[in-house]
Order: structure tokens, then C-alpha cells, then sequence
């Protein structure tokens, strides 16, 4: 059994390099090398991948001089790698290196953005926009001409009243956000914690009561205390009639 499964091994290591040794294949990844930037672009490149022992191999083929001469086909043939699994590893690497550019940007500009949502969370000014000529405000408008007024001279802008600002009220919703980036609200809420904190434990307590039970288990605790109550025996009486509700058991008498 053990030679059979090396012998298999044996013969699919020898059909994979023949296949890596056509001359489509020794070009095709030639020019993904190429395209890459050269070896040892391609070598920073895999080294970001998630390493297997066939690529760790290769990458210590890519990064020895003494095999700058050979083919990327050659070397990957050597290290058991088709070209497609070569390029899934080429593509995680690309993916990972990106998505951390990413996040680097994404943190570079967070403290610009908080910056803005703290800002306009309170009543802040801004230069008018509807008079503004060349980047500033000007706090004067020229109307549109008109057949009666074909040269209308600048009048005071009507949204800043010639003051160059305007003074914008924040939103709630950006108020909203400004106090739960400042961990000021405790969305978990206490009381509702503790309640369910409460339940929980009257699971574990009850061995799997249903909710109903859960609840009376609760109220019991809370208004008579852990100690379970002791029955009390108790003559249980008929209620008694209601006067209002039990005919007079006299015979009426007609009416004079």
C-alpha cells in the first residue's frame, strides 16, 4: 500500500512538471513575471500570502541568485505549484496587501472625520455659498437680467444678509452620533440587563423552566426573599351571595 502511494505521488510530481515544461505554460508565466515587475517583485508579492510548505520552498528558489537563471514554470514545477494554484496564492497576497493599504488609509483619515461630525454636532458657521465668487464670499448677488433691468447692480445676499456666513443648526441625528462616539449612552440598559441577568440564573436554578415560570420564580425572590414559601393549610369556604345578584325569595305581590 505505503509503495503504491509513492509511487503515485512519484508519478503525478513527474506529470506536473511535464506540464509545466510546455513552452505555453514557460511563457505565459514569463510574462506574469514580467508584468508583475520582475522576480523579485514577485517574490515581496507571494511572500504575503498564507504560506504553505510547496510555497515556502518556491520562495526560497525565487530568492536564491544562484536560480535567477531559470524559468518561474521550472521553479514552480520544482515546488509541486500548477499555475493555478500559483496564481490563487499570487491573488490572496494581492487581496491582503490591499486590504491593509486600506485600513491604513481608512485610519489616517478617521480623526479628519471625527473631527467634522464633532464639529457640526453643535451650531456652527460656514462662508455663504450662494455669494461666493472665487472660493470667498462676497455678501453681495447680482440678480439675473432682466428686459426691464438688463444691467441689475449687486444687491445684499438674501441667505447671509451681506454677513459672508451662514450659522447652521445641527441635525439630531448628528447630535445622536456625536454622543454614542463619546460612549455617553448605555445602549445596554441596566435595568434590562439585570432582568435578563435575573432570568438567566432562574434557568440555571430551575433546570429549564419556561418563560412563565421564570417570571413567577423571579417575583416570588423579589417579594418573599430565596427561602422557598411553606404551604399553609386553609379551610376553603363558599363564597357568599351577592345580595344585589340573588332574588328575593319571597312571592311579589301585585300592585294595589
Amino acid at each position: 500500500m505505503a509503495r503504491s502511494k509513492s509511487l503515485a505521488r512519484t508519478h503525478a510530481a513527474a506529470t506536473r512538471q511535464l506540464a509545466m515544461a510546455t513552452p505555453s505554460v514557460v511563457q505565459e508565466l514569463t510574462r506574469l513575471e514580467k508584468d508583475l515587475g520582475g522576480r523579485r517583485t514577485l517574490l515581496s508579492l507571494l511572500a504575503l500570502a498564507p504560506l504553505t510548505p510547496d510555497l515556502r520552498y518556491i520562495l526560497g528558489l525565487l530568492g536564491d541568485p544562484a536560480h535567477d537563471h531559470r524559468s518561474l514554470a521550472s521553479i514552480c514545477a520544482d515546488g509541486n505549484i500548477l499555475p493555478g494554484d500559483l496564481l490563487k496564492h499570487l491573488g490572496a497576497a494581492a487581496l491582503h496587501k490591499g486590504q491593509v493599504l486600506a485600513r491604513q488609509r481608512i485610519g489616517e483619515s478617521i480623526p479628519a472625520v471625527v473631527d467634522d461630525v464633532m464639529r457640526r454636532a453643535a451650531p456652527f458657521e460656514e462662508a455663504c455659498p450662494d455669494c461666493m465668487v472665487d472660493g470667498q464670499s462676497t455678501g453681495r448677488v447680482t440678480p439675473e437680467p432682466t428686459a426691464a433691468n438688463p444691467n441689475p447692480a449687486p444687491e445684499p445676499c438674501p441667505s447671509c444678509k451681506g454677513s459672508l456666513r451662514i450659522l447652521y443648526m445641527p441635525t439630531l441625528d448628528r447630535q445622536r452620533m456625536a454622543i454614542d462616539m463619546a460612549g455617553l449612552i448605555d445602549r445596554g440598559g441596566g435595568g434590562i440587563s439585570i432582568l435578563n441577568q435575573n432570568l438567566n440564573l432562574g434557568t440555571a436554578a430551575s433546570g429549564g423552566q419556561g418563560a412563565l415560570e421564570q417570571l413567577q420564580t423571579l417575583t416570588d425572590q423579589i417579594l418573599y426573599g430565596d427561602a422557598p414559601l411553606d404551604p399553609v393549610e386553609a379551610e376553603v369556604l363558599p363564597a357568599a351571595p351577592d345580595s344585589a345578584s340573588v332574588p328575593d325569595p319571597s312571592p311579589s305581590q301585585p300592585p294595589e
